[in-house]
C-alpha cells in the first residue's frame, strides 16, 4: 500500500505542532515562576506600607493577556491576596487594594493621602482597573 504525500505530512505537522505548545507552555510558566516574588511581595505588603505595591507592579504581574484570561478573577485574587475593600456595584465586582500607603505602626495613616488600585469584574471577567486618591 502505497502513502500519499499528505499521509506522511500528517505525523510531520502534528509533531512540530505539539513540540510548539511544549514551547509556549513552557514560556509562559517559566514568566509566571519569574513574577511570583513580586506577587509574595504584594501579598506581604497588604498595607502598601512598605513600598511593593504600585500600579507599575500590578501591571507587571498582571499583564493584558492575563486579565483577558478566563477565570481572571480567581487568578487575580490567588496573585494579590484579599483586597483591603471589596464591593458590588451593579454587575461589577469591585477590587481595592492600598498602594504606597503612609503607615505609623503598621497602620494607615488616615491624615494623609490615601491610594488605592481599583480593579473591576463584570461577571468575573476583567473590564478595567485605576487609581484613585484621596
Amino acid at each position: 500500500m502505497e502513502m500519499s504525500c499528505g499521509d506522511r505530512l500528517t505525523p510531520l505537522i502534528l509533531t512540530i505542532v505539539l513540540m510548539s505548545s511544549c514551547v509556549f507552555t513552557n514560556k509562559n510558566f517559566k514568566k509566571r515562576e519569574a513574577l511570583e516574588p513580586l506577587c509574595h511581595d504584594w501579598r506581604i505588603d497588604s498595607l502598601g506600607c512598605e513600598g511593593n505595591r504600585s500600579l507599575s507592579i500590578f501591571e507587571e504581574i498582571c499583564d493584558s493577556t492575563y486579565l483577558s484570561s478566563d477565570n481572571s478573577y480567581v487568578k487575580l485574587l490567588a496573585d494579590l491576596g484579599k483586597p483591603n475593600k471589596q464591593t458590588n456595584q451593579d454587575s461589577l465586582n469591585i477590587l481595592k487594594y492600598y498602594l504606597n500607603a503612609f503607615c505609623d505602626d503598621g497602620e494607615v495613616v488616615d491624615s494623609m493621602d490615601i491610594c488605592y488600585l481599583e480593579i473591576h469584574f463584570n461577571k468575573n471577567s476583567y473590564f478595567r482597573h485605576f487609581v484613585v486618591c484621596y
